[in-house]
C-alpha cells in the first residue's frame, strides 16, 4: 500500500513516497498548470515560438508537447528572454522563476521547486532505517544536479520557494537585505531608511511586493 504524507512547515510542504512512485504518482503535483497550455517562448535574438507548455517543479524544466505527442524539455535556456503562458510570465536565471510583481522596471519573481529532504532505506518488514546497504540504483536528474534513487527507499521531498528581486537591467538577486542594498548601490541610504521604518520579511511575498513598489520610485 502506498501512502503519501503531507507535512506542513511554514511555507514549505513535504511529501513522503517510495521511489517506485516518483514518475507518475498523481498525488505529487509536479506541474504548475493543471494541463499543458499554449504559450509563447521569446528569445533574446528577437525570435519567438509557440507550443503547449507546462513548468515541471520537480526537475525545474519548462516542458512542451511536440507534434508526436512526446513530452520534451526546452533546451539552451540561456537564450530565452521570457516565456508567457496564460497570464503568467517565466524567466530563466539559474533555474526557472515566475513573475509575481512588476512595478516600473523592478520585478519580484518566485522560484518554486522540490528539494530532496530525508532519505530512509527500507529494512526488514518494510521498516524505515538508515543502515540498509545500497544494492541497485537509478538516477533522477534535475537542474539542481543528479540524485541516485535507491530501490526500496523512501524519499522526503520538500516543496520550497525562494524570492528574487530584479532591477531594470535584469540583474537577479535572491531577496535579502544585503542583496537589495547591493542591487541599488546609489540608493542605499533611502533603502536603509525604508527597511528601518517598515518591517520586511524577505521570505514573505506581501512584504516584498511593498518593497518593490518603493524601489520603483527611486
Amino acid at each position: 500500500m502506498f501512502v503519501c504524507i503531507l507535512r506542513l512547515s511554514r511555507s514549505q510542504y513535504y511529501y513522503n513516497y517510495s521511489h517506485s512512485q516518483l514518475p507518475n504518482n498523481p498525488l505529487i503535483n509536479i506541474y504548475y498548470f493543471p494541463n499543458f497550455t499554449t504559450g509563447r517562448v521569446y528569445f533574446k535574438d528577437g525570435s519567438k515560438s509557440e507550443a503547449r507548455l507546462n513548468y515541471n517543479h520537480l526537475v525545474d524544466e519548462m516542458q512542451f508537447i511536440d507534434p508526436n505527442d512526446d513530452t520534451l524539455a526546452l533546451a539552451n535556456e540561456n537564450t530565452i528572454q521570457a516565456i508567457a503562458v496564460e497570464n503568467d510570465t517565466f524567466y530563466y536565471h539559474n533555474g526557472y522563476q515566475r513573475l509575481i510583481r512588476q512595478t516600473g522596471g523592478v520585478k519580484l519573481t518566485i522560484k518554486q521547486f522540490w528539494a530532496i529532504g530525508d532519505v530512509k532505506k527500507m529494512g526488514a518488514f518494510n521498516q524505515a532505517n538508515t543502515s540498509a546497504s545500497i544494492a541497485t540504483v537509478s538516477t533522477f536528474t534535475g537542474k539542481g544536479g543528479n540524485y541516485e534513487l535507491i530501490l526500496n527507499e523512501d524519499v522526503d521531498l520538500r516543496k520550497a520557494e525562494q524570492f528574487f528581486l530584479v532591477d531594470p537591467y535584469n540583474q537577479f538577486v535572491l531577496a535579502s537585505r544585503k542583496n537589495v542594498l547591493d542591487l541599488f548601490p546609489k540608493h542605499q541610504q533611502a533603502i536603509k531608511t525604508y527597511l528601518k521604518e517598515n518591517s520586511v520579511e524577505f521570505s514573505k511575498q506581501e512584504d516584498l511586493e511593498k518593497l518593490v513598489q518603493f524601489l520603483a520610485t527611486l
